[in-house]
């Protein structure tokens, strides 16, 4: 059974010490709210840091030009990360594409959509859909004829295509 605690309250008369009595569940309820704060001041911290409030991919804005992550594994999202944390770079990612067929549709952690495979079809029509400014191909094992023909695919709607390495972004 459980026991209201007991905290000694000093009373300035000459009675000396009173007892006052709290429930458990506001004991409780105070250590749930105070660990809830401390969470939340952190989350929201790393938030405005990492600048993952809502709205950040609410499409390209002015002054950005946008991005089609070419890889949609490690590397894509690696490049992704590195262009939100930095805004300053003037991009916006607006999708990914990927090699491998059961990827589309699925979402990244920035709620970014594989929106198409690299074949042919699939590539011309997520082209004609998004309108990227740059393409970044971030598939570090990509064989030369998949980078030629997102080159030809690019350069096709006249725009440029941006190599990208491991280690980030290169303009």
């Amino acid at each position: 059974m459980l026991r209201p605690v007991q905290i000694p309250v000093e009373v300035p008369r000459h009675h000396g010490t009173i007892a006052l009595a709290l429930p458990n569940g506001v004991i409780a309820l105070f250590g749930l709210l105070l660990l809830v704060s401390l969470v939340g001041v952190r989350v929201l911290a790393r938030a405005i840091h990492e600048r993952r409030l809502p709205g950040v991919f609410r499409g390209v804005r002015e002054g950005e030009r946008g991005v089609l992550v070419v890889g949609a594994g490690d590397g894509g999202r690696l490049v992704v990360r590195e262009i939100v944390r930095n805004r300053e770079l003037g991009l916006a990612p607006v999708g990914f594409l990927d090699d491998d067929p059961r990827k589309r549709g699925l979402k990244d952690e920035h709620g970014l959509r594989v929106l198409g495979t690299t074949e042919s079809d699939d590539l011309s029509r997520v082209l004609d859909e998004v309108e990227p400014d740059e393409v970044v191909i971030a598939i570090p094992s990509a064989p030369g004829t998949v980078r030629a023909h997102l080159s030809r695919a690019m350069t096709a709607l006249r725009n440029e295509l941006a190599p990208a390495t491991t280690t980030g972004v290169t303009r």
